[in-house]
């Protein structure tokens, strides 16, 4: 009888220390999430595949029917596709991650359950809607039906305006999501912030020009300046965070999945491609208008 009782205490006591490595290291190499796949060929042959679809679905000279007379305005349309291309390279990762996650996730993988892969869900949710849009408006153009929708820009001013609520609101549920998981708790909850006063600026900053009147060529520089002032500084703020929570997680040798990296690397990969749009911009673009 005695012999019964201390095997079942060792059971316990296993099955306990078991339970606590996993709490503290929850993303160890015991976790499930080893079990993903690793980086294979045929994930950056989706990536090409869902970044070509983007390329030729956003590209403004896309639209079969645009007669184009003015060679001035073809060459600012090929121009401003040009400056689109780091944002569309990154956009295209994220959504192919979204469309791995989804997959492996319906396999039985536990997917979506590192910080990192969060970065998919958010940015790819973005990057479907806008090839999404993208896609009904060219189809309409093609078929000559005119605008599809009663103001394209008013539907994607809603599009823009939802899928931004639905970021909000995920990245504050992350921030409690993973409190536990070194900086990352804290680091959703500043982009969450972050991402709140980016859309307020976006949304409101050309509200207040309108009720002003016509700008002037001084206003119009100014909002070209708050423009890449702004999300720029508020980017460096996120920058800081992310960098603290990646640094924390190789001081307390956390072990991710590969996804987790590349999901993790996407927040300074958007603001280096917004930083060399804008810079590309203001040199070859701005000057031609």
């Amino acid at each position: 009888m005695a012999t019964r009782d201390r095997d079942i205490l060792a059971r316990v006591s296993t099955v306990r220390s078991e339970l606590e490595n996993f709490v503290s290291y929850p993303f160890s190499d015991q976790s499930p999430n080893a079990e993903l796949p690793p980086l294979r060929i045929h994930h950056f042959m989706l990536w090409t595949a869902v970044c070509a679809l983007m390329l030729t679905t956003l590209s403004p000279g896309g639209d079969a029917n645009m007669q184009v007379s003015d060679s001035s305005f073809a060459s600012i349309s090929t121009k401003r596709s040009i400056s689109d291309i780091p944002h569309i390279l990154v956009n295209s990762a994220c959504l192919s991650g979204l469309l791995l996650g989804w997959y492996w996730k319906r396999q039985g993988h536990m997917f979506f359950d590192e910080p990192g892969q969060m970065a998919f869900v958010l940015h790819g949710l973005l990057a479907a809607w806008e090839l999404v849009f993208a896609a009904a408006v060219n189809s309409s153009s093609i078929n000559n039906e005119g605008d599809p929708f009663p103001s394209t820009a008013d539907v994607a001013t809603l599009g823009w305006i939802v899928v931004g609520i639905i970021q909000l609101v995920l990245y504050f549920r992350y921030s409690r999501r993973f409190q536990k998981f070194g900086k990352w708790g804290r680091f959703f909850r500043v982009v969450g912030l972050v991402t709140l006063l980016q859309y307020v600026f976006f949304f409101v900053l050309p509200f207040m020009f309108v009720i002003g009147g016509v700008p002037s060529a001084s206003s119009m520089q100014m909002v070209l300046a708050f423009y890449a002032i702004v999300p720029f500084g508020l980017g460096l703020v996120e920058l800081s965070y992310w960098f603290l929570a990646v640094r924390t997680d190789r001081r307390e040798g956390y072990s991710y999945h590969w996804t987790h990296w590349l999901g993790a690397a996407t927040w300074p990969a958007i603001l280096l491609a917004s930083f060399i749009s804008y810079v590309y911009m203001i040199l070859f673009v701005f000057p031609d208008v």
